[in-house]
């Protein structure tokens, strides 16, 4: 296994623990009175599903890095969605740092799947 295979394996995992954070998030969030608005709600929810199928499908396309490229489409709205999750969170000021970290390991996981999609062709 390469090192960018690796790299991916390890940020799909991050993935995961990033979407429990965000469930942890919004359990505090909404324990503590102090509830998003529904359409922060409704992204940080999606985002959550996204990181999740995310971090699944890196984690198997790790081991087959010829499917790398069936992982662009999930990785496009999973960035699409983190940027308009940042957003949302930087509007409210609610569930920041949860978001940016959710977004990061995205970005991570972004090119992490370039370098093993770019490894798989030449081999």
């Amino acid at each position: 296994m390469s090192s960018a295979q690796k790299g991916l394996r390890m940020l799909s995992a991050l993935s995961l623990v990033g979407a429990a954070n965000l469930v942890a998030t919004l359990i505090v969030l909404l324990a503590g009175g102090n509830a998003p608005e529904t359409l922060q709600l409704a992204a940080m929810a999606v985002q959550i599903l996204v990181g999740v199928i995310l971090g699944g499908f890196g984690i198997k396309i790790a081991v087959v890095p010829s499917w790398a490229v069936r992982l662009l489409p999930l990785i496009i709205l999973g960035l699409l969605l983190s940027a308009a999750n940042v957003a949302l969170a930087i509007r409210s000021g609610m569930g920041l740092f949860a978001v940016c970290a959710a977004a990061l390991v995205t970005v991570g996981i972004a090119a992490a799947a370039h370098l093993v999609d770019r490894e798989a062709r030449s081999a």
